[in-house]
């Protein structure tokens, strides 16, 4: 039974240390998850996501506005994937904190194709877009629906940090019992 206890424990610790050194070894780029949540409009109650990444030698002790050319975006709108390259005005801008969470985007996209919708990420006073509207449309082009939502970023997982500590930990205290 200890032998299987001492196996898991440095088990887990090889899987979590592997997977930071893992991550650390590809820091270059990274990509930051974001959702909308619909607060108003026949979608409301829905979350959309997407992710934009950049590299991570343009982040900043301070918040950074990536410009066309240093990020890339994606985001799923009604089963619809959107990227960078659908902005309307085709000057799509991210916002990003010194620690790589994603505050707003500067985005427009008008799409006549399916989903038949107009939606932008909009300013407020903290941020270059982090309110979503929307509108869809019919056939004819009329407006059917249109609703508003906020841009949040996704927490990053701290499961493989914390897979890895509690394996070392684990074996720390085992050994310990093991020695008294």
């Amino acid at each position: 039974m200890q032998a299987l206890a001492r196996n898991l424990s440095v088990s887990a610790a090889v899987l979590g240390l592997s997977v930071v050194a893992a991550d650390a070894a590809n820091a270059a780029n990274l990509t930051r998850n974001f959702q909308v949540n619909v607060e108003s409009g026949n979608l409301s109650g829905q979350i959309f996501s997407g992710s934009v990444t950049f590299d991570e030698s343009l982040l900043d002790s301070e918040t950074v506005v990536l410009n066309p050319g240093q990020f890339s975006l994606k985001f799923d709108f009604l089963g619809t994937i959107f990227t960078e390259t659908d902005d309307f005005f085709s000057f799509a801008t991210a916002e990003i904190t010194q620690y790589g969470n994603v505050l707003g985007l500067g985005y427009t996209v008008d799409s006549f194709a399916e989903p038949n919708a107009f939606f932008s990420f909009i300013p407020t006073d903290s941020s270059i877009g982090d309110r979503f509207t929307y509108d869809q449309f019919d056939i004819a082009g009329v407006v059917i629906d249109s609703g508003e939502g906020q841009l949040e970023a996704v927490p990053e997982s701290g499961v493989t940090v914390a897979l890895g500590v509690l394996g070392l930990l684990s074996l720390v205290g085992f050994k310990t019992c093991q020695a008294a």
